[in-house]
Parts: structure tokens; C-alpha cells; sequence
């Protein structure tokens, strides 16, 4: 693994402590030093901070084999929490499967002395671009960050054409039909 040299910054996990430690070949090390900020009700980590360097370490695994500017997302990520965290943490991640639209990520978090604490499961979408028609064809930037389909934009619900022939709205907006 190596260091990318010209990296892009990521507000919240700096916020958070995220530190990246080596990227390349599919594998990514980051670490967060632990801050009483970190710390929940029972005066252990966090499970947000936890998934936040998961997170964080995962997308590096992906991004050092793109192209520089290559837009990247999370679009899933399922966490095993494995025991209750204290201290710095270092999480691991490896790709085992990039395509070009997807990429399904594995990290593992643990504790300064090695300890699991956390294995994680992760898809990210890949790249930008239109399909023919202007219709979204992966990730696109928008005003004010991220990036999603317009349907997803726009509250998720289909209009038009996409509509299921049949489907109906109500005064409220809520679909006509049964409840199952």
C-alpha cells in the first residue's frame, strides 16, 4: 500500500479523527485516535464513530484505483458490531469486487491491542455520466454536495411515464389501493 499524494479532503471524518494511514492495490489502513468526544452513554465509542472510519477506510480502498476526481458513494454498508470499543482504533479494508458502476468493499476495526471490534460489509457506486436522453447514468454532482438519480432527488416517488399503469394519487398524495 501507498499514499496518494494529492488527496481529497473529507470535512466530517476529519471532524471525527479519521486519519489515513496507506492506500493502494485495493486495500486501504486508516486510524482514529480516541477522543472523549467519541464516547456514548456507557462511556465506550461511539458506533457512529466506528462506522464513520469503517466508512472513511472502505471508500479509500476503492478510490486508489480510480481515476483522480472519480466520484464515489456509499450506497450500503452493514456493520457487525463484535464488542464494545475503547482507545485509538485502526480499520483495514479490502475490495473484493469493483466493477465499473460498483464496488463491494470488507473492513475490519480494531482496538490497539488488535482486538476486533467491528467487520463491515460495503457497496459503492462508481462514476459519473448520462444515459442518452439526459436521464442519470451513475453519480452526478449536484448543488450542495452528493449525488443521486433525479427520482431520488425529487422524494422518490415516479411520475409520468414511470408510473405503474393504475396507480393513483390521493388528495394527500398517498397511492390509491390496499394496504399489503
Amino acid at each position: 500500500m501507498s499514499m496518494e499524494p494529492q488527496r481529497p479532503r473529507s470535512p466530517f471524518a476529519e471532524f471525527v479523527g479519521c486519519e489515513l494511514v496507506a492506500a493502494g492495490g485495493g486495500e486501504a489502513r486508516a486510524r482514529m485516535r480516541y477522543r472523549p468526544e467519541h464516547d456514548n452513554i456507557h462511556g465506550t465509542i461511539h458506533g457512529g464513530a466506528i462506522a464513520t472510519l469503517a466508512d472513511f477506510t472502505l471508500g479509500w480502498a476503492v478510490r486508489a484505483s480510480l481515476p483522480a476526481g472519480t466520484p464515489l458513494a456509499t450506497v450500503e454498508l452493514k456493520i457487525n458490531y463484535l464488542r464494545p470499543a475503547r482507545g485509538d482504533l485502526e480499520a483495514r479494508a479490502r475490495v473484493l469486487h469493483q466493477g465499473r458502476t460498483l464496488a463491494v468493499v470488507e473492513a475490519d476495526v480494531v482496538d490497539a491491542a488488535g482486538a476486533p471490534v467491528a467487520r463491515v460489509l460495503s457497496t459503492f457506486a462508481i462514476g459519473t455520466g448520462r444515459r442518452e436522453g439526459g436521464a442519470a447514468g451513475g453519480l452526478e454532482r449536484r448543488e450542495g454536495g452528493g449525488a443521486g438519480r433525479p427520482e431520488e432527488r425529487d422524494g422518490g416517488a415516479p411520475s409520468g411515464p414511470d408510473r405503474t399503469p393504475g396507480q393513483e394519487e390521493t388528495a394527500a398524495g398517498e397511492e390509491d389501493g390496499h394496504d399489503g
